[in-house]
């Protein structure tokens, strides 16, 4: 039987898958983050791959349903995914804006969006490092 996954949870894994294969395909170092995503929410492969067929476009909750708190998460965690491999590309950065849209955000949170994409880069110098992204995401998550 499957377990209940909160739909914040199912909003941050789709929005990870998302970005990882928006550029067509999925390069290890998503591989990585997307793993440490399932990890770190205590999900298995099989659901990543039930949130894949039952939703092939990222699920996004009601923007009234989510606190700026969580959409400011669930992107971050996105922007994560997009730059796992050293770089943005223009297909990422499209989903993340389109993302980013659909989830309401204002001026200020892309502001804290482009400051939290800056320090991850300057915090790894190229392919994303598993403890360098934890530091980042306790700051900003906190």
């Amino acid at each position: 039987m499957k377990r209940k996954v909160p739909e914040l949870v199912q909003a941050i894994v789709s929005a990870v898958l998302g970005t990882a294969l928006a550029d067509g395909t999925i390069q290890p170092e998503e591989r990585i983050v997307l793993r440490a995503v399932l990890e770190q929410f205590d999900l298995e492969e099989g659901d990543l791959i039930d949130a894949a067929e039952s939703h092939p476009l990222p699920v996004v909750p009601d923007r009234g349903s989510l606190g700026s708190l969580e959409k400011m998460a669930l992107m971050r965690y996105a922007v994560l995914a997009a730059q796992a491999d050293g770089s943005i590309s223009r297909k990422e950065l499209g989903f993340l804006k389109e993302l980013g849209s659909r989830l309401g955000l204002n001026r200020e949170d892309w502001e804290a969006l482009e400051e939290f994409s800056a320090e991850l880069y300057e915090a790894c110098r190229g392919p994303v490092q598993a403890d360098r992204v934890k530091e980042l995401l306790a700051k900003h998550l906190g």
